[in-house]
């Protein structure tokens, strides 16, 4: 968030999950079907224009903007002589915090990217089976995955922040609803992937 922006990190973040997938379909890998979209050429236009667009993102300078502080900032805010809470001043963000943060984007997009080769791999090993899976079937496992992974990071949090984390109660029901949203877009992301198939023009 810091380091390159919200707009920039989701835009870059969204850029390489798009071209991770693409990747891992188009040719196959993971243990995953190969699958050949119906006109190779605006495929790859497709895919160097997401490219293009990635990188001229990845080169833009982050200014951090003016945000009302967080309940627990205001008791560590300084004051004048006169009583009036002093603003920050706008900090700078260095080359190498921006570097640092535009690799971990990529490492975050490449694993989102590989979101659905789990289940991928299971399906088509249970294809020939009498009873053959699809991804909707993984889609409980799916969750409570994230959900237990989820937790066991705020566990780590919570004990580096020595059991005083910092949560911001403003956004707690704004989070579960997101989480919400998030679950029945992968689901319906889930279903519509077995069932549609590239358009044949």
């Amino acid at each position: 968030m810091d380091g390159i922006g919200m707009a920039v990190g989701s835009l870059m973040w969204n850029t390489v999950t798009c071209l991770v997938g693409w990747a891992v379909a188009r040719f196959g890998l993971f243990g995953c079907a190969q699958k050949i979209p119906h006109d190779n050429i605006m495929n790859i236009i497709g895919v160097v224009v997401v490219c293009i667009g990635g990188g001229f993102f990845a080169t833009l300078k982050h200014h951090p903007v003016k945000v009302r502080p967080a309940p627990w900032q205001l008791s560590t805010m300084k004051t004048d002589e006169l009583g009036t809470k002093i603003e920050p001043e706008e900090e700078t963000v260095s080359t190498t915090k921006r570097i640092i943060a535009t690799l971990l984007t990529i490492f975050t997009g490449a694993l989102y990217g590989n979101m659905t080769t789990p289940m991928c791999h299971l399906v088509r090993k249970t294809g020939a089976d009498e009873h053959p899976q699809t991804y909707t079937t993984f889609f409980f496992s799916f969750s409570l995955g994230a959900l237990m992974m989820s937790s066991i990071i705020f566990m780590i949090y919570s004990l580096y922040r020595r059991n005083r984390p910092f949560i911001n109660p403003e956004i707690t029901a704004p989070s579960l609803l997101a989480g919400l949203m998030y679950g029945t877009a992968t689901f319906l992301f889930f279903f519509t992937n077995q069932h549609l198939d590239p358009v044949k023009l």
